[in-house]
């Protein structure tokens, strides 16, 4: 995710500390000094071997939104669509009429992410639906039900929640294909290369 506009950014890596990790004077402690041992008499940190997150060329990197929401104020980039953004989405032209409020009852955490992103990015005006409905079935050999409505083909919105995670991953670019292995991938990062 961008978060930096400037010429040269910052690098900065971050990483957790939980009670573990903190060293206590006493008798355990013993840190090498020289060619001998030292009992620690003072309190300090075990720092790890790895970043739980890295901020480089304005882009903030990390595994885990668990660990780094645990310092860092994320809300901003992962919003939660509301039920009006839900209902905004079921009401684009892409999309035959669905019982919204079984769509709304399905729609966990990260599947209102993916919608908020998937409206922001505005990919349902950019793409025709034939186009995703084609790829969807022939890359990504996903179940997607079409129906005819006033003459134009409709997706219709699945029903189960596993189906509508995989469309909603679709239409948010999180499923990839490699042009040199014709491997399929499932990816989080929006990084334009």
């Amino acid at each position: 995710m961008r978060i930096s506009r400037k010429a040269n950014p910052p690098f900065a890596a971050f990483q957790n500390f939980d009670s573990g990790q903190v060293l206590r004077r006493g008798p355990k402690i013993l840190f090498l000094d020289q060619q001998t041992f030292q009992k620690s008499d003072r309190t300090g940190l075990k720092v790890g071997s790895r970043a739980s997150a890295t901020l480089r060329d304005g882009d903030l990197l990390f595994q885990s939104e668990t660990l780094v929401r645990r310092y860092l104020e994320l809300d901003e980039y992962f919003e939660e669509a509301t039920d009006d953004q839900i209902d905004d989405l079921l009401s684009h032209e892409a999309f035959a009429s669905t019982d919204r409020e079984a769509f709304r009852d399905l729609a966990d955490r990260p599947s209102r992410r993916k919608i908020t992103s998937i409206l922001r990015r505005g990919i349902l005006d950019k793409v025709p639906s034939q186009k995703i409905v084609r790829t969807g079935r022939e890359k990504f050999k996903l179940h997607i039900e079409t129906t005819v409505v006033d003459g134009e083909h409709r997706i219709v919105v699945p029903q189960e929640k596993k189906a509508v995670k995989q469309l909603l991953r679709l239409l948010d670019d999180d499923l990839l294909e490699s042009t040199l292995t014709d491997a399929k991938y499932q990816v989080t990062s929006k990084r334009r290369i």
